[in-house]
């Protein structure tokens, strides 16, 4: 049973993933926008126990466990008798193997299949059609003007550099409340309480791989590098959240953004997503 369970749940998945393909509004509807929400905010008062990234954690852990079993299996092949070698291997592979479905399958359940639901332009009733150069260039003047505006309304040193006003936990909180405004304001299902957003401890490791924050689809966590400027963490944090809201496109994701400016006091949240959206 315990080999028979990740294949049955590995094929659960997959009929989701096309049932996505065959009815997309019905499963939008009862998945993503039922299921996967009541999922994913049951995960969220477990993960607020969890100061830290558990996705952090994982990934630091996973890297030497692998390599663990494999110098003791190469250890055990160069050392002992080759029928017994083969026999450890051959456990060490369904292993493996039983992991990497198991992973596949919980990925798709909390990822892969939003990737198929309705676009969000069909949620929010907006018509896209193709834009001449003229109305792209006079969209980004007037986000220009809304940025100049909004920075009006910051701090800065005397260096000119954005001093936060609020610490990464009230921005937590504020766009929670942006996300619960959009919601009642345009009937979209993303309020209610979804997994936090949390630094990353290795944010300079990050900073390298030019990585400002990613979704862990196995621990339904945002994360958010901490050493990007002050003036884009907000904005990343909200972005973040949109995946965990189940919105897996980075266009969507990114208008999100946008749409939370209209949602919020929060000045500084503001000046971000703006920021975050030329």
């Amino acid at each position: 049973m315990k080999t028979r369970m990740p294949f049955i749940l590995l094929g659960f998945s997959l009929l989701l993933l096309l049932l996505y393909r065959v009815l997309p509004g019905f499963m939008d509807t009862v998945y993503s926008g039922f299921i996967y929400r009541f999922l994913a905010q049951g995960v969220s008062s477990v993960m607020a126990l969890i100061p830290f990234s558990l996705a952090e954690i994982v990934l630091y852990l996973l890297v030497p466990f692998l390599l663990f079993y494999l110098v003791r299996g190469v250890v055990r092949l160069a050392a002992g008798p080759y029928a017994r070698a083969a026999v450890l291997w051959k456990k060490y592979l369904r292993n493996l193997g039983l992991l990497m479905v198991w992973g596949i399958s919980v990925f798709l359940l909390t990822t892969g299949v939003h990737y198929h639901r309705l676009p969000l332009e069909d949620h929010l009733g907006l018509t896209v059609e193709p834009s001449a150069a003229e109305e792209l260039h006079e969209l980004a003047g007037e986000i220009v003007r809304q940025v100049n505006q909004t920075a009006s309304f910051t701090r800065r040193s005397p260096e000119g550099n954005m001093i936060p006003e609020h610490t990464f936990s009230g921005y937590r909180k504020d766009i929670m409340k942006a996300y619960d405004s959009l919601a009642v304001n345009t009937g979209l299902k993303v309020g209610g309480y979804y997994p936090s957003t949390k630094p990353v401890m290795a944010s300079r490791g990050m900073s390298y791989a030019f990585v400002s924050g990613f979704f862990f689809p196995w621990t339904l966590e945002a994360n958010v590098n901490k050493d990007i400027p002050v003036f884009l963490v907000p904005a990343v944090m909200t972005h973040e959240q949109a995946h965990v809201r189940g919105f897996m496109r980075e266009n969507e994701a990114n208008f999100l953004t946008y749409l939370v400016v209209r949602h919020t006091t929060n000045t500084d949240l503001k000046y971000s997503c703006l920021l975050h959206s030329l």
